[in-house]
């Protein structure tokens, strides 16, 4: 499969009429990507359930700590899950780039989001030692201040926006001389700017990266988890079964 075929088969219908057929492959993707939409969404409703959108003083105490904890659990997995995102989009487009250069840039692309990312995931994760102090600030132990976990959220926002950008426009290098109609083109252009929606999302989340200054964060972090929550949506824009595009 060429990479005209492989973006006409993300498209599925919006490729225009012709003989299609159900691709395996494309099927553990998007299952995929699914579990991981179920997931982030599935934490931002246990944050509704411990508090989220009330005022801290209107929450039982362990509410409080439980809306931390899981508040916490969700921060981490949106650092892993934004990166091995788009170290898979690198991955398929390697698949499909023709050109030398652009497979180098490419593979720079993937260890640049390992090296950025790595550190600042095992920074958040190890912000209390112990864990548990995290949401528990009555357990014995230390923590980093909330400004330098402030810190570690723009970081990696700003290396997440710059990245969503770069994968959303990389394709359009690699397909600028297809030979498609204007219909397939116009079709193939939405799609890959879906990516902007989820860097516009990711600006958006980081400019409520305040949020974690306040001492009442189910009211404040509303904003933010919304943000993380529909951030993955761009990712669920499929068709419900995606479709290979054969000549």
């Amino acid at each position: 499969m060429d990479y005209a075929q492989f973006w006409l088969g993300r498209c599925g219908h919006a490729a225009g009429p012709g003989k299609l057929y159900a691709s395996p492959d494309e099927d553990s993707s998007l299952m995929k990507i699914q579990i991981v939409n179920a997931v982030g969404m599935g934490f931002v409703m246990v944050e509704v359930w411990y508090g989220l959108g009330r005022h801290a003083h209107y929450s039982p105490p362990d509410h409080y700590i439980g809306f931390l904890k899981y508040s916490y659990l969700d921060w981490i997995q949106v650092f892993i899950i934004l990166a091995v995102s788009k170290i898979s989009i690198c991955l398929f487009l390697l698949r499909i780039s023709k050109f030398e250069r652009w497979r180098y840039f490419l593979f720079g692309m993937i260890a640049f989001l390992l090296i950025s990312h790595t550190p600042l995931t095992i920074a958040f994760l190890l912000q209390c030692i112990p864990l548990n102090k995290v949401w528990d600030t009555q357990v014995p132990g230390h923590c980093i201040s909330k400004k330098a976990v402030e810190a570690i959220i723009i970081i990696q926002g700003v290396f997440s926006i710059l990245t969503d950008f770069i994968c959303a426009g990389f394709p359009i290098i690699l397909l600028w001389n297809a030979k498609l109609n204007v219909r397939t083109k116009v079709a193939l252009n939405l799609l890959m700017g879906l990516g902007v929606i989820t860097g516009t999302i990711c600006i958006v989340r980081t400019s409520y990266s305040w949020e974690v200054l306040s001492d009442d964060v189910t009211w404040v972090g509303v904003g933010n988890a919304l943000t993380r929550m529909y951030g993955y949506l761009p990712l669920c824009f499929h068709k419900e079964h995606p479709l290979t595009y054969t000549f």
